[in-house]
């Protein structure tokens, strides 16, 4: 599963949010996780991944 989700977010040219199968939907999101590095493609994920969090005022 692990390896179907990493070949979507490579392949994909649109952000991707890849969450667990057993995670709760009705639950508030409590942390987002972005790893990072200094390339350019990744500095470019970060305003997505802030408007994401913005979706998400109780995440931290």
């Amino acid at each position: 599963a692990g390896q179907n989700a990493f070949k979507l977010v490579i392949e994909c040219d649109s952000p991707v949010l890849i969450v667990r199968e057993t995670f709760n939907f009705d639950k508030h999101l409590e942390k987002i996780v972005l790893p990072i590095d200094s390339s350019r493609d990744t500095r470019q994920k970060v305003p997505w991944t802030i408007e994401f969090a913005k979706m998400f005022p109780q995440s931290h």
